[in-house]
């Protein structure tokens, strides 16, 4: 099932690529990863698809800019950078996260910081 909506997502994707493109011609713009494109291409890495121009350019927006990500987006961020063949980057990332945790004996290993989302599936009090 994956696989047969793949092309739809990757059009779209290459949609907004381009207007981003264009938006950019006009004036230039950081580009800020979504939770959207990191799905996105975290897909893409579960699938094995390669990077054209479309993945290759949201690939390095997301890769040059993770600062302002979340736990869960740099999380994202880490598995496609690893199945992207970058793992030192991916290790770096996966030690940041490392260092967001708390732990006590009592309740475990949890995310103690304003960049964990709350809700009740997260890893937040």
């Amino acid at each position: 099932m994956v696989k047969k909506a793949y092309p739809y997502l990757h059009n779209e994707m290459a949609r907004m690529v381009e207007q981003a493109k264009k938006a950019n011609r006009k004036q230039p713009l950081v580009v800020i990863p979504t939770t959207t494109t990191l799905r996105y291409l975290y897909l893409c890495t579960l699938l094995n698809e390669d990077l054209d121009a479309t993945n290759r350019y949201l690939f390095d927006a997301v890769r040059q800019e993770n600062a302002s990500l979340n736990i869960y987006e740099k999380s994202l961020l880490a598995i496609v950078l690893q199945g992207n063949n970058e793992p030192e980057a991916a290790a770096r990332l996966a030690a940041s996260l490392l260092d967001y945790t708390v732990s006590s004996p009592e309740m475990g290993r949890w995310y103690d910081t304003q960049r964990a989302p709350l809700s009740s599936s997260n890893y937040r009090f």
